[in-house]
């Protein structure tokens, strides 16, 4: 009886081991399979940074492309730089009359306001650029001159209000009204234009009253 159980016995003990063989086995394919891959072969996704976008060099010359497209990417592209991109402000001054793109115009018109004070040269020509196209006050351009306007005046008031007073002479709203709205936006540095803006509460268009009152009333609160 003992004989008949040994080759059973032996039969289950080399089933178990080759079963247990194979499970090792399996362990060890998926660890090479886990492993790491060297570093040449890995994929570039993941924590890489890839490529780095184009230097304000490279921008500054997209600022004179002939491609529309590529002059409103270089605008927003040096207004994100801030006032590291100031070497850029003649070339933004001069896409303030980009003839082709109005969405040209008004970045070029967001990246000045972001130099700041660095960007005085360019008031002037905010000014001049104002045309026929603008009916409204909530003409895009006519808005991004004047935030624009505000930061540069909040640094160089002087260089904003000596502007300022020449277009507040002009019979044209638009440029009356760009003139009081930048007062607002500059806040208490605009204070010495407070008697101009109440004279200016009473002109014949609605949209230079409205936007003389308001202009007061930033500016009052920016005292405050």
């Amino acid at each position: 009886m003992m004989a008949l159980r040994l080759p059973v016995a032996l039969t289950l003990w080399s089933f178990w081991a080759a079963t247990d063989a194979y499970r090792i086995a399996g362990s060890q394919v998926d660890g090479f399979k886990n492993a790491e891959k060297p570093a040449d072969l890995q994929s570039d996704t993941g924590t890489d940074e890839g490529l780095p976008g184009p230097d304000l060099e490279e921008l500054m010359d997209l600022l004179d492309s002939p491609k529309k497209l590529a002059r409103l990417d270089a605008a927003q592209e040096i207004g994100k730089m801030g006032k590291k991109g100031a070497a850029a402000i003649p070339q933004l001054i001069d896409r303030l009359d980009d003839t082709e793109g109005k969405n040209v115009r008004i970045a070029a018109a967001e990246a000045l306001g972001k130099m700041g004070g660095l960007a005085a040269a360019s008031v002037g020509p905010m000014f001049n650029v104002l045309g026929q196209d603008i009916t409204s006050p909530e003409d895009r351009y006519l808005k991004a001159a004047s935030v624009a306007l505000g930061k540069i005046g909040k640094e160089e008031p002087n260089a904003v209000i000596k502007v300022v007073r020449e277009r507040l002479g002009y019979h044209g709203w638009i440029s009356k009204w760009l003139a009081v709205t930048a007062c607002g936006r500059m806040g208490e540095p605009a204070a010495t234009m407070a008697r101009k803006l109440r004279e200016m509460s009473y002109d014949d268009d609605e949209r230079v009253r409205e936007a003389a009152k308001q202009a007061l009333e930033l500016i009052d609160k920016d005292m405050s």
